[in-house]
């Protein structure tokens, strides 16, 4: 008896203890009623999608880090939501990876992860359908979801069609809502215009494109878009609805100064100090702004432009930068300004107005400027006697041409002439550079110049981000 006994007990061992890497992956699947929210199972990628593949389903892949913030209230507080596991468990096999770690790491690459959290959403091939970035509350999370996997709503699809030229007015609207969910913001503006130029006045203001005009990703307060919704409130409000329209305004700043203005504009009203004015009220529309500048400026004779009334035209970066009709007549008229406004006033706006130019340059947010526009502001400061400007161009053509000697030799001369703002905002492009594209002892003969910069710097702030860098140059 105790023989028998003994086999049995064997034998049901034998059953429980399998070689690694044996067990189903049916085995891993938490039972039906151990959460209440998304069940996520602890699976690889590949058996996740093998997983989908056998039960007709969709693959949700949670991309996450340990450090991100909205990563954690989607785990914690939308996820364990009961209606989330009624919406995700009978559509998807889901998943969770940390993309600094293990498995995470190169599904990070596959996918180009690079923000978080993301969710993607895959076919059970492992073919990306689409994707959603960013948190949000579970209703709104569940329709950008259900929008995203949505028949002929897949990326792929879309963006081919959109390619092919006739894509509908409607879906190139959904079009747009599913790029700005998976936060392909430079196509989102791109699509945007070209719809908007198809769209009538009417089609604008009616309920169906609202959600386009609701956004402010899609339509931002600088797009000449948001100023059509300004402009047109009325009919906006009457399609859908005053409170709707006031929750997409809130916080904006100025809305009743804008208003009154452009209604009074629209009346017909080209009285000089109301153009400055308007323009002011316009601070949200640059190119909007800028064209009533235009419009004051030529308005106005040579006594009433160096009057201190209209020295906002020149000050003030909104209407005016390098290259401009206004600042080169600011610079050819340099003595009539001192007159009017002060020596030191007119010469700190000259160098900030260079200064900006070149600091949009080196970040890279200036696309347009060639180095035939350096050379062209380097004749410029020197017809104007403003030698104390040309170090810091010869800095930004040596960066554009990407030459690390040749930029080297002009941190040494425009380094010394930096104050906290210049240096906090192109330092770490101009070592960064330096130090992957210079050989090993010239990064030596840097040191000391980031050095130097760090002594003088004034605030705490570029202290300590310039000595981060400092170590990586030795």
């Amino acid at each position: 008896m105790k023989r028998l006994l003994f086999i049995v007990l064997v034998a049901c061992a034998a059953c429980t203890i399998l070689p690694a890497g044996a067990r189903d992956i049916h085995s891993r699947q938490p039972s039906p009623d151990s959460t209440r929210g998304i069940r996520f199972l602890p699976l690889s990628l590949d058996e996740a999608t093998r997983l989908a593949g056998e039960q007709d389903k969709l693959v949700f892949v949670d991309c996450y880090t340990s450090w991100c913030g909205p990563c954690k209230q989607m785990a914690n507080v939308v996820f364990p939501r009961e209606e989330a596991g009624d919406f995700f468990n009978p559509r998807f096999v889901s998943v969770k990876f940390d993309m600094e770690r293990g498995e995470g790491k190169e599904i990070a690459t596959r996918y180009a992860v690079d923000v978080y959290p993301t969710f993607l959403l895959l076919a059970a091939d492992g073919q990306e359908i689409n994707r959603v970035i960013g948190s949000a509350p579970l209703e709104s999370f569940i329709e950008k979801v259900a929008a995203a996997i949505a028949p002929r709503n897949d990326m792929a699809t879309l963006a081919a069609e959109h390619a092919g030229g006739k894509m509908s007015k409607e879906r190139t609207r959904d079009f747009i809502l599913r790029l700005r969910d998976a936060y392909r913001d430079s196509l989102v503006a791109v699509v945007t215009d070209e719809l908007m130029r198809r769209l009538d006045e009417q089609e604008k203001c009616s309920p169906g494109y609202w959600p386009l005009f609701r956004d402010a990703r899609i339509v931002p307060v600088s797009s000449p878009h948001f100023l059509f919704l300004l402009d047109n409130l009325a009919a906006f409000e009457q399609a859908v609805g005053k409170e709707e329209v006031a929750r997409r305004l809130k916080g904006f700043r100025g809305l009743d100064e804008y208003l009154a203005s452009a209604r009074s504009y629209r009346e017909g009203n080209r009285e000089k100090r109301f153009l400055l004015d308007h323009a002011q009220a316009l601070y949200f529309s640059r190119d909007k702004s800028r064209e009533i500048a235009d419009e004051l400026f030529r308005a106005l004779d040579d006594n009433e432009r160096v009057d201190t009334t209209y020295w906002p035209l020149f000050h003030l970066l909104a209407f005016n930068e390098w290259g401009m009709e206004r600042f080169d007549y600011l610079l050819e008229h340099r003595e009539a300004f001192y007159r009017t406004r002060g020596q030191q006033a007119v010469d700190q706006t000259i160098r900030h107005t260079h200064v900006y130019k070149l600091m949009m340059i080196i970040k890279g947010y200036d696309k347009s400027a060639t180095v035939e526009d350096l050379d062209r502001m380097s004749r410029q400061v020197a017809a104007h006697d403003l030698p104390a400007l040309e170090p810091l161009i010869a800095m930004t053509r040596a960066y554009a041409r990407r030459d690390p000697r040749e930029l080297l030799d002009a941190c040494r001369e425009a380094f010394p002439l930096f104050d906290d703002n210049l240096a906090l905002n192109v330092a770490p492009t101009l070592v960064v550079f330096l130090r992957e594209n210079l050989p090993g002892e010239q990064r030596e003969e840097f040191s000391p110049l980031l050095s130097g910069l760090i002594t003088s710097a004034r605030s705490d702030v570029l202290k300590r981000t310039l000595a981060r860098l400092l170590p990586d140059t030795l």
